[in-house]
């Protein structure tokens, strides 16, 4: 049993840190504007090259200590944290004895969702492509599941009811107090999860978003009229109502 939780890991590890270096690659090349396909990878301070060794996930970093072999400029921690983040998902993927289920489909959304938390944390960007191909993907399941109407009824209704949120949300403080694109990746859990999920991870997100600013604000660190993305909470949310949903759902009479 050890044995085989073993292998799984250094399997998990191995693949997961791969797609965790795509990832960063994909992060970097939508914040930056760059087209994801046909451009060698280069260090974003100098624009050097990047080599073979700088290229070995999570290895080339440590050896490296978080430098540019050749401006010798940090690198941001982020690559290093996806590099080990994506290693857990392709845990749970592999493990069947994990303690959730975690099908091809979670793997999928969830990789997805890691980079969509990192480019709305760098650029306040939700990519458009992106979240729209966790739309596609919440459809083509639910149907293959048998739940498509289920599924696409209570999303059409989130979607329209949290334009009109945003609508009256925006009036009452006079700026926009989230975007579109979180819009379209609420409808996007929704359908991949189920609406119940999409509104217990908004409660969450408001919740974490408040204290969050709360605390850079006493920190002196944002002011109040300062912005900040809203997508990672959201994300984070999905984590949290996920995991308590069963504890949570009476109190927002989500069942």
């Amino acid at each position: 049993m050890i044995d085989t939780v073993f292998s799984i890991a250094i399997v998990s590890l191995v693949l997961g840190s791969c797609f965790g270096s795509f990832a960063n690659m994909i992060i970097y090349r939508l914040c930056s504007e760059h087209s994801i396909f046909g451009l060698r990878s280069i260090c974003p301070k100098c624009n050097t090259p990047l080599g073979v060794i700088d290229l070995i996930p999570i290895i080339s970093f440590l050896l490296c200590r978080g430098r540019c072999r050749s401006c010798h400029q940090p690198i941001l921690n982020r690559y290093i944290i996806v590099e080990l983040i994506v290693p857990l998902l392709f845990f749970l993927f592999l493990y069947p004895q994990s303690f959730m289920f975690f099908n091809f489909h979670y793997l999928l959304f969830g990789f997805s969702l890691i980079i969509l938390f990192f480019t709305d944390l760098e650029a306040f960007l939700l990519p458009l492509p992106l979240t729209s191909l966790l739309i596609i993907l919440g459809l083509a399941m639910s149907f293959l599941d048998g739940i498509f109407l289920d599924r696409l009824i209570p999303s059409l209704v989130i979607g329209v009811g949290f334009l009109f949120f945003r609508m009256i949300a925006n009036f009452i403080y006079k700026q926009d107090t989230f975007g579109l694109g979180d819009i379209i990746l609420l409808v996007a859990l929704s359908l991949n999860l189920g609406w119940q999920i999409c509104i217990a991870s908004f409660y969450a997100a408001i919740i974490l978003g408040s204290l969050f600013s709360l605390m850079l604000i006493l920190l002196k660190q944002r002011s109040r009229k300062d912005v900040i993305p809203f997508g990672p909470f959201i994300i984070i949310g999905v984590l949290c109502s996920h995991t308590f949903i069963e504890v949570v759902s009476p109190f927002l009479f989500l069942y």
